[in-house]
């Protein structure tokens, strides 16, 4: 569902309209409850986009009193803010420098945010002993004998969330048919079944693709319940995978420094929640496709892109592919950033 809305830019005063000034003035009115994530010009017209859908009377509000109350005042070019956002919402400005088109910020744009540590790691945590970086080494030896090709799948997690930077790749005897994938998956959600007695606090809803999405029951009637107070290392909760709603509109929320951590919204039938429950493992992000191993070198391609941030209760796995008779090791070094690195 698109969350982008067209306004004429005649409909401005004078018919001009200063981005970042529209930007600031939608969301310090209180009117609007969706996040304006964005401002631009299309053709003749003003996009504005939202983190979530306009009601009928924030859209009202958006037409009939901000744009024509908007202040297009030009900003002077040497204030205009220069500035990423972090994760966590805060800012980080960068210095300025002339140049023959104006001024250029000077940045590097692969910011890890506040409190964070880069965690070059080759081995997953042991999240059964509760011990970070102590879990499976991220390497194989794989050895086919018979008829090619074979696969071998290593499944690995961290017990709090980290951010993936990138990586490096290393084999011995591989071959131009062997290769690794690197996905990310969200397990299943295994809540507690209450059918017969009819005391939880949700529901399976058929989402018409073969599985099933968990939803509130504000009642206590559900078949089904939801507890988000086990955790059982660091910030996972073993039995229940949230799986973000990009949209806004999802059933539940997550936060790993609350019990209960995963908490359902208060309307179901209106749904604003950052997280779903799913009774189905997902795929979620394939990070490396196929990376042939007779190639060694990084797993991304270069180190300016954005950290993809991967929670807790994800799964890395890692498949390796040998495509001919014989044996070949590999071995990875992944490039994370991370809270806690002991």
């Amino acid at each position: 569902m698109s969350n982008d809305y067209s306004i004429a830019l005649a409909d401005f005063p004078d018919g001009l309209v200063n981005e970042a000034t529209l930007h600031s003035e939608i969301n310090a009115n209180a009117n609007i409850v969706p996040h304006c994530s964005a401002v631009g010009m299309l053709g003749s017209d003003v996009v504005v986009s939202f983190l979530g859908a306009l009601s009928a009377g924030e859209q009202t509000e958006l037409e009939d009193v901000v744009v024509p109350a908007h202040d297009n005042t030009p900003t002077p070019a040497d204030t205009i803010p220069v500035a990423i956002e972090n994760e966590d919402g805060s800012q980080v400005s960068f210095p300025m420098t002339d140049g023959e088109n104006g001024k250029t910020p000077i940045f590097q744009p692969n910011i890890i945010p506040a409190g964070y540590f880069f965690w070059g790691t080759g081995a997953f945590d042991d999240v059964a002993g509760n011990k970070v970086g102590e879990g499976d080494q991220i390497a194989w030896t794989c050895t086919v004998s018979v008829t090619p090709p074979n696969d071998e799948v290593l499944v690995g997690r961290f017990m709090h969330h980290v951010y993936v930077l990138g990586g490096h790749v290393a084999a011995k005897n591989a071959d131009v048919s062997d290769w690794v994938t690197l996905e990310i998956r969200a397990p299943a959600s295994s809540p507690e079944d209450r059918t017969g007695t009819n005391d939880g606090n949700a529901n399976k809803v058929a989402t018409g693709l073969g599985f099933n999405v968990l939803v509130p029951a504000p009642l206590g009637d559900g078949d089904w319940n939801v507890d988000g107070s086990d955790m059982e290392a660091g910030e996972i909760n073993q039995d229940l995978c949230p799986v973000p709603n990009t949209t806004g509109t999802g059933f539940w929320n997550w936060d790993p420094n609350a019990s209960p951590s995963i908490t359902p919204v208060a309307n179901p039938l209106a749904p604003d929640g950052s997280y779903d429950l799913y009774d189905v493992q997902l795929p979620l992000a394939r990070q490396a496709n196929r990376y042939p191993l007779m190639i060694e070198g990084n797993v991304t391609p270069v180190a300016s892109i954005k950290g993809k941030k991967i929670l807790p209760h994800w799964e890395w796995v890692f498949t390796l592919r040998r495509g001919v008779i014989g044996t070949a090791t590999v071995a990875i070094r992944l490039d994370t950033a991370r809270k806690k690195t002991l």
